[in-house]
């Protein structure tokens, strides 16, 4: 009896650890947008060569630094802040015959680019960069990645994501949908009941099995 009780110990504790893993990974596959930026950096001046929006499973933060975003919405609405740095000195070392470190450097760069990533925001129309002391430095028009149920649907038919840089219309044709908060829980809680189901379902046939012994 005891070593029966024992089994079915196991295999429930089995089963209950198969579950929270499942659920772990479920809850982990929310899919987050952000909007792909390269900016240029020349002699103090930002332009931006690229912009897309990509999605990534995981969340990605840029490095801080010097200088300042805010993504408006169509009314002017903050909808976020954040930072990034541009990488603008380059630091080196010199070496004697024997390897030995002898020296070193700083070369001032005068242009550079940088990838930033910002998140996404469905009604979201303007992206504004500042520098620390709050003077404007570039303003990028997002207005074209806005969600319409034009778009939606024009998007649907296309299941790849293709980053775009140039042309609005192109740009609307090749960005991917994201998914809203709404559907992806859904979806999630779906398969986490589907999968409660098949996993009470092995249990209980299990004990049986073992009583039946």
């Amino acid at each position: 009896m005891k070593s029966i009780n024992f089994q079915k110990m196991n295999i429930f504790i089995l089963l209950l650890i198969t579950f929270i893993t499942i659920t772990a990974t479920f809850a982990s596959a929310d899919t987050d947008h952000y909007y792909k930026i390269e900016i240029q950096y020349s002699f103090e001046e930002l332009s931006y060569s690229t912009i897309s929006v990509e999605p990534s499973p995981k969340d990605i933060t840029n490095t801080q630094g010097q200088y300042l975003t805010e993504i408006l919405s169509a009314d002017g609405d903050l909808l976020n802040i954040s930072s990034f740095d541009i990488p603008t000195e380059l630091f080196y070392e010199t070496a004697n015959e024997d390897g030995q470190i002898n020296g070193g450097g700083t070369i001032i760069l005068n242009e550079s680019t940088q990838t930033v990533y910002l998140p996404y925001f469905e009604k979201a129309e303007t992206i504004n960069i500042y520098d620390l002391s709050l003077n404007k430095k570039l303003t990028i028009d997002i207005s074209s990645f806005i969600q319409t149920d034009s778009i939606m649907a024009e998007l649907s038919e296309s299941e790849d994501t293709t980053t775009t840089t140039t042309s609005e219309d192109f740009l609307l044709d090749q960005i991917e949908t994201p998914d809203t908060d709404d559907t992806k829980k859904s979806n999630k809680f779906t398969y986490l009941i589907i999968m409660g189901v098949v996993l009470t379902f092995v249990l209980i046939t299990i004990i049986v099995k073992i009583k039946k012994k």
